[in-house]
């Protein structure tokens, strides 16, 4: 990895218009309609009366996977999300046209056998500038530690502990799920294609960690929200360990409210895939 050339790297500004299409077809990527008599799920797929994901501001304007740039020297095919948070400053609408601008903020240097961890931040605005969400995220890049940090990292959010959370759901992830999701922007060939996946160090494609986080965001509004988006005011996340299309996720959220933690775990497997999480709604 070349610290210099990252550290004044321009990420590219992205504009995108999107339709009801592109918002129905990111839901259905998060498991909505699975069964298509469920009403409320039918409002974030339908375009009559339609309501928007929140979650989805956070995939808005992507501005292309910048992290193969040659210049950059990155080792991209080991590279995985390890943590993202989005703040929603309104309601976005289910179609429209939006802008984003991104930045890298730090650099976390872990050493050179650990890899390193990579701080973004994103806005995500209207054509005027006019804020719907921001969103922190941490790339963890498993080839390339032991070159160096620059910046201040943000604070490790705290474990969540405890054994019966306060709300808890299980949904199912489609065998399709990422083959799905994967047309909401995200092309990283480690999502849908074997051999790569394979070459990455996994058994089989691995589900995309945002499509985790939004079918959390789809657990905490039918939970939590009574399927009203605009109650959600932010959430965070890390993701520790790979989701596999075909599983069954159990969402559980510890708290009274508006403050929640929450945490994602396959039974099955006995194992956590996404902690640490925060959770706010509007007073």
């Amino acid at each position: 990895m070349n610290l210099e050339k990252l550290q004044g790297f321009r990420i590219p500004d992205a504009v995108q218009t999107y339709t009801w299409r592109d918002s129905s077809l990111y839901a259905l990527g998060l498991g909505y309609g699975a069964d298509p008599l469920d009403e409320a799920d039918l409002r974030y797929v339908l375009e009559t009366d339609q309501q928007t994901v929140p979650s989805m501001s956070a995939i808005l304007a992507y501005p292309g996977f910048w992290f193969a740039d040659p210049s950059l020297g990155i080792d991209w095919v080991r590279l995985l999300n390890g943590q993202v948070a989005f703040t929603i400053h309104r309601p976005l609408p289910p179609e429209g046209t939006v802008k984003s601008t991104s930045r890298v903020v730090a650099v976390d240097d872990k050493g050179k056998d650990k890899g390193a961890a990579v701080f973004l931040e994103k806005d995500v605005t209207d054509i005027e500038g006019v804020p719907y969400a921001t969103i922190r995220q941490a790339v963890f890049l498993r080839g390339d530690g032991g070159h160096g940090g620059f910046g201040v990292p943000p604070e490790t959010p705290p474990a969540v502990t405890g054994d019966a959370p306060d709300h808890a759901l299980e949904l199912d992830v489609a065998r399709n799920a990422a083959l799905i999701y994967r047309l909401s922007g995200d092309l990283n060939p480690v999502h849908s294609h074997p051999a790569i996946a394979r070459q990455a160090g996994f058994r089989e494609p691995i589900v995309h960690g945002m499509c985790s986080l939004g079918m959390a965001c789809r657990a905490a509004l039918r939970l939590l929200c009574d399927n009203q988006p605009e109650r959600l005011k932010s959430m965070s996340i890390r993701f520790a360990s790979p989701v596999y299309p075909g599983e069954r996720l159990r969402f559980e959220f510890f708290g009274k409210g508006p403050h929640f933690q929450w945490r994602v775990r396959v039974p099955e497997r006995n194992v956590t895939v996404l902690d640490r999480g925060q959770l706010e709604l509007t007073r």
